[in-house]
């Protein structure tokens, strides 16, 4: 704006007029001065940071520009209470200055000053510092994480999730992580939720996959080891296990089939408190991960408790069962027919190459029974069959061996509770017996059994005294003999039938049983009254 004109011939010049037009008379030496005052304010308004803007970093430079109708001379900033003055490179054009920050919101004012004094309106802008740090993120085998935070400034406190996922062959194990050296497994799930936190280290660690060997069918037995095999306490286990360790399995105790299913931690071992279907059973398993091919396990409850084993099935088609083939198996009769059956069970057997087992017979008090079931890997095979509508049972570990005597061989427990509906024996039994099998072979034209000349005895099952027959032995394995005796030994099987008439009621004795090639006898059953009795087959005159 005009103030007024000054001037003379000399100094100092005095006040001419206020006015816009000056008259004068020239004059040597005569200086006239027009006289402006600089009212215009300059600008200065903040480039960045931007409103609301969040930022990681404890220092933010702060830029803008600033503009006069004559000329900026400076351009002072304050933050946090702290002013300071701007940086130039081009006539203040373009201005800058750094400023601490605080965690949280931060507020930026700033000013220009020209050479007149005048000053700019002040600018101001608000904007959040989020302190961060750059997050370490490791893998230790096979494996990747998502989204894989690695290296990236991530804000302090902030909440977080990253998921592992294994590589082929690999298997997630757990979350290793802190600030160095505080590090500690913080989690066996895939997923991880962590808080950002300065020198944070993450570490996802992966193991080769423990269960791709053992991976399977697993079939195996539990019963009180301690205290004697109890109805209540014993039975059947089968177990089908995945690669990833994930199993279903299936108890059953009687008429009971009870369902499990978990996941195997990566050292193999599952645990529950609570069996569906059970009463207060808790249920402890443990997979063999070093090659030895077994499952075995605890179950409990207040009580019992039962020991668990259980085998893989290893044999295939391409790695043939080398027990595979026929035999015939005997279970004896108790010593007093009186208290426990004194009838001789018997059966076939038949192992594929698969290591399949196929069981069917008869117990020694004219049950019929069967099984399908495995061989382990060390030759055994757990027997169970449920019985009398599931009240009891006969169970125990069968071995395949190749003794002089015998193929098979292994213990028994056979329960009848008493009230069991069973014909025979209603107070109810415990039969501890060792049976005992020899693998059978039969050729066209040949006897099931070397020999011509025996003696058919049979005993017990309400006989007053044991009744022995002579008999002679056909190549069309046909048994004829005294008393009318007359079997039919049947080749596929090894197992024979037929009748001996009672001298004393000459009424007909129904018997039946199976041959033991290796002890080259046979053994079988008949049924009294209120008894069995035993049959034998014995190389005679």
């Amino acid at each position: 704006v005009f103030t007024n004109w000054t001037g003379g011939t000399s100094l100092p010049f005095a006040v001419l007029t206020n006015g816009a037009t000056v008259q004068f008379s020239m004059s040597s030496n005569l200086t006239l001065q027009a006289n402006f005052l600089d009212v215009g304010k300059p600008s200065c308004p903040i480039v960045a940071p931007t409103a609301n803007q969040k930022w990681s970093n404890a220092v933010f430079t702060v830029t803008g520009t600033a503009k006069d109708n004559l000329q900026v001379s400076n351009v002072w900033c304050l933050t946090n209470g702290v002013w300071g003055l701007a940086a130039t490179a081009n006539g203040w054009t373009n201005w800058t200055i750094p400023v601490a920050l605080v965690p949280g919101t931060n507020t930026v004012q700033a000013y220009a000053q020209d050479g007149a004094g005048n000053l700019s309106t002040t600018s101001r802008v608000s904007f959040v510092y989020v302190p961060s740090d750059r997050l370490t993120v490791l893998i230790s085998g096979r494996g990747s994480v998502s989204p894989n935070y690695s290296n990236a400034f991530l804000a302090i406190g902030a909440n977080l999730t990253m998921t592992a996922k294994a590589g082929a062959g690999c298997l997630f194990s757990n979350w290793t992580g802190g600030v160095v050296p505080n590090v500690v497994v913080l989690t066996n799930q895939p997923t991880l939720k962590f808080t950002m936190q300065s020198n944070l280290v993450l570490q996802a660690n992966f193991i080769p996959n423990p269960f791709i060997p053992s991976a399977g069918t697993y079939q195996g037995l539990f019963y009180d080891t301690s205290n004697g095999v109890e109805q209540a306490s014993s039975g059947f286990f089968s177990a089908t296990v995945g690669t990833n360790g994930v199993f279903t399995a299936k108890m059953q105790q009687g008429a009971n089939s009870l369902s499990l299913a978990g996941q195997f931690s990566l050292t193999g071992a599952w645990f529950t408190n609570s069996i569906k279907g059970a009463s207060n059973v808790s249920a402890w398993l443990q997979l063999d991960l070093s090659g030895n091919d077994m499952l075995s396990g605890v179950l409990s409850n207040s009580a019992w408790t039962a020991e668990l084993t259980a085998d893989r099935a290893v044999y295939s088609k391409t790695n043939p069962a080398p027990q595979s083939g026929k035999y015939t198996l005997v279970v004896p009769g108790n010593a007093d027919a009186a208290v426990a059956p004194g009838g001789n069970g018997f059966g076939w057997v038949t192992v594929d190459t698969s290591g399949n087992v196929t069981f069917a017979g008869m117990l020694g008090d004219g049950t019929k029974v069967s099984q399908g079931s495995l061989v382990s890997k060390a030759g055994q095979w757990p027997l169970y069959i449920a019985l009398y509508a599931g009240k009891g049972s006969i169970l125990g570990w069968l071995a395949f061996t190749n003794e002089a005597d015998r193929d098979i061989d292994g213990a028994l427990t056979w329960l009848q509770p008493a009230a069991a509906p069973a014909s025979l024996y209603a107070a109810g039994f415990t039969n501890q017996v060792e049976a005992l099998g020899s693998a059978y072979v039969f050729t066209n034209g040949t006897r099931a059994l070397s020999l011509t000349n025996g003696l058919l005895i049979l005993e017990d099952g309400n006989l007053a005294h044991p009744l022995t027959n002579s008999f002679l032995l056909g190549t069309n394995n046909v048994l004829s003999g005294t008393n009318l005796a007359r079997l039919s030994i049947t080749n596929t099987t090894g197992l024979f039938s037929g009748t001996v008439t009672n001298p004393v009621t000459r009424k007909p004795i129904a018997l039946s049983g199976a041959v033991l090639q290796k002890l080259n006898e046979g053994y079988g059953l008949f049924l009294g009254t209120n008894q069995s009795g035993g049959v034998e087959l014995l190389n005679g005159p």
